[in-house]
């Protein structure tokens, strides 16, 4: 089975087949994002997946894998694949450690990093919420409440995402928040949207709700520590360094401590109306 998600001007094709029931399951929740469609299929970015549970890429050296303009390595102790540039789009196969919706989760999201950095974007680890053309995001570990605040107090928004987010950027320099579908399962979420970023909180459960300065330095750190980059080559690399210092440059990330009410929100329009 085919499937393909359309996240923004982009194509994500998966070929499952070898785990047509987990694929079917994987399909029902990122139905608005999702279409089926035969080997010919248009995607920029297609692979043919292997899921074996309890393996181990015993090949794996940190920092062996070499990817170039026209093929791309992925090596970790639970991934091991190739992608080569053809006319149609990126091409190859996977091998995953896995037999479950968040690994085909985690290959879909990598696939579409593959793309986003070779396009000068970058995918975050982080939940996103909308209003009025405007987005506001929300980065941090797994744990940390991106779902809780996406989807329980997001204060009437509307849930963009809630674990990964794709951040574009238009001609003028405008950061487009983008949803994806990962990780929102039984969340009953809208479907495909986008939205101008208006904020950047780097978030932390707490006993009350502080919404603090977080310097640019601190900012560029957190923001690498949650962007998915899966090559190694120099020039993808300096393209996600590059993405990330537009993010800072907009002047709007913050530090977020909030306990699990809606309550930080007059604190977030404060700080970024300053």
């Amino acid at each position: 089975m085919l499937a393909f998600l359309d996240i923004h001007d982009w194509s994500v094709g998966i070929d499952f087949s070898g785990a047509p029931d987990l694929s079917s399951r994987w399909l029902g929740y990122t139905a608005s994002h999702a279409r089926q469609g035969g080997p010919d299929a248009s995607a920029d970015i297609v692979a043919e997946v292997e899921l074996v549970p309890g393996w181990i890429n015993k090949e794996h050296r940190k920092g062996e894998e070499e990817s170039s303009t026209d093929r791309i390595a992925l090596s970790t102790p639970v991934i091991r694949g190739e992608l080569h540039r053809t006319e149609a789009g990126y091409r190859g196969r996977i091998k995953a450690k896995g037999d479950d919706i968040e690994t085909l989760d985690g290959i879909a999201s990598l696939l579409l990093a593959i793309l986003a950095e070779e396009k000068g974007q970058i995918v975050l680890h982080s939940s996103a919420v909308a209003k009025d053309g405007l987005a506001w995001m929300f980065v941090g570990d797994g744990g940390a409440g991106k779902t809780t605040i996406a989807v329980e107090l997001n204060g009437g928004r509307t849930p963009l995402s809630v674990d990964r987010t794709l951040v574009a950027f238009e001609e003028d320099g405008t950061a487009i928040a983008h949803s994806t579908p990962f990780g929102d399962r039984n969340k009953d979420l809208p479907g495909p949207g986008q939205a101008k970023i208006a904020g950047i909180f780097f978030i932390e459960q707490a006993d009350v709700h502080q919404v603090l300065p977080v310097s640019p330095w601190d900012a560029t750190r957190l923001l690498l520590a949650q962007t998915i980059a899966p090559t190694r080559a120099q020039a993808t690399v300096q393209k996600v360094m590059d993405a990330v210092g537009k993010l800072v440059d907009l002047d709007c990330c913050h530090r977020l401590r909030f306990r699990k009410d809606d309550g930080f929100w007059p604190l977030i329009d404060e700080a970024l109306a300053k």
